[in-house]
């Protein structure tokens, strides 16, 4: 499960925009600290954990699409230390080249 604060399908249900903001600080603090594509996608675009402070903020995160997973390794785009066994894997078709591996919680 994820570190930064409870079940992400619980993320912002009963939360005032105080405690949503909050939890996104953290997701965003722990993202950046424990995830190598994460991090290496915000030191690009020059946005420190810290300059998100609101959803207001969050236009300033730099978008991930398809490319910037095809050439990551499993390893780069999963928080350090997380088992994949412990999550479902899903793939796309990988009709425009390369399938990629989605890890979802198990509901």
């Amino acid at each position: 499960m994820p570190q930064w604060g409870g079940d992400p399908r619980r993320f912002a249900l009963g939360k005032t925009q105080r405690g949503i903001d909050a939890a996104l600080r953290r997701l965003v603090g722990d993202a950046y600290a424990h995830v190598a594509l994460f991090h290496a996608r915000m030191d690009a675009a020059g946005v420190r954990p810290t300059a998100i402070r609101s959803v207001a903020d969050l236009e300033r995160l730099p978008l991930s699409d398809r490319q910037a997973f095809v050439p990551a390794r499993r390893a780069d785009y999963l928080r350090a230390g997380t088992d994949p066994a412990a999550f479902r894997r899903a793939q796309t078709s990988g009709t425009t080249g390369t399938p990629i591996d989605i890890f979802m919680i198990h509901a």
